[in-house]
């Protein structure tokens, strides 16, 4: 395990010296955007893109340890180490702040705005999620066929439920298909959907709040947020993800964020976590990881 974990080590320090010397090599010019202006190409932070490239990869590990397991003993499990661990579920949970971070940003933004336009809102949320969504699932649906050599193993009202369930970009509980452990041919990544949806589908009560014009249509996709609500268990990313915004627009904290004692913060902050052997999921851990948040889009 010792060498997984300095191989680790070696990989981020490349990425990181990577990063530094493209930065040194070919210089940008870049500014943090104004928070109050409404478009979304303005409202784009550029730090925030590092990060989540970071996460990506840290994911990206997280499954290879997953995998790599997997082939060792053919058991399907959270990977041993607690770094590996926070690697997958960790970086999920920063995601959720980020997109909590940009979404509830467009709405303050948007205080009293009577032209705020949902529909692309929603558009453009569900042209970024269900295409690939879909694509995968039947994907999905030709490896179970292949995998039952093309015979029913299930009633076939009960497949069909099932199927169903699948076609329904993550919104419903998702089942066994056919007598396949379906979630497994996802590597188990189709978790975090529901959540996604839940948050945004409990935008327009949030434009509510801020006195923006919603369509009556937003007030059926509130209740569905609502309903998925009820269900739900993972909020705190969430609102993290809101809270810093308020955070982002203190002068002091942004004044604060360039100093190199922020770093150390940060590394100290999701460093914790994992040698307190803490669960994700656990809200003191969820509170560290927003200094790496609103300090990551200050710098």
């Amino acid at each position: 395990m010792i060498y997984i974990h300095l191989l680790t080590i070696v990989l981020l320090f490349i990425v990181v010296g990577t990063l530094f010397f493209w930065d040194k090599l070919l210089p940008t010019t870049t500014t943090h955007p104004d928070l109050n202006q409404s478009t979304s190409s303005k409202n784009h932070l550029q730090s925030l893109d590092g990060l989540r490239g970071l996460l990506a990869s840290f994911v990206f590990l997280h499954h290879s340890m997953i995998w790599y397991f997997y082939i060792q003993d053919g058991v399907w499990q959270s990977p041993p180490s607690s770094l590996f661990y926070y690697f997958g579920s960790g970086s999920v949970l920063m995601f959720f702040m980020i997109t909590a971070f940009l979404f509830f940003s467009k709405i303050t933004s948007n205080a009293n705005s009577k032209d705020f336009d949902w529909l692309r809102l929603y558009v453009s949320r569900f042209l970024r999620i269900t295409p690939l969504y879909l694509f995968a699932v039947f994907i999905m649906f030709a490896f179970v066929a292949y995998e039952t050599n093309f015979t029913l193993v299930d009633d076939i009202a009960e497949l069909r439920e099932n199927a169903i369930h699948w076609l329904f970009f993550g919104l419903l509980s998702l089942q066994e298909l056919n007598g396949i452990d379906a979630m497994m041919i996802f590597a188990g990544v189709v978790w975090t959907l529901p959540y996604e949806w839940c948050f945004y589908f409990l935008l327009p009560i949030w434009g509510m709040m801020f006195r923006i014009r919603i369509p009556k249509v937003c007030y059926l996709i509130a209740i569905l947020g609502i309903i998925l609500a009820a269900k739900n268990r993972i909020y705190l990313p969430f609102l993290l993800g809101m809270f810093s915004v308020y955070l982002y627009q203190l002068g002091f904290v942004q004044s604060f964020a360039k100093r190199p004692i922020a770093s150390l913060i940060v590394i100290t902050s999701c460093s914790l976590p994992i040698l307190l052997s803490l669960n994700p999921l656990d809200w003191q851990a969820q509170v560290f990881f927003i200094d790496c948040l609103h300090f990551n889009h200050c710098w």
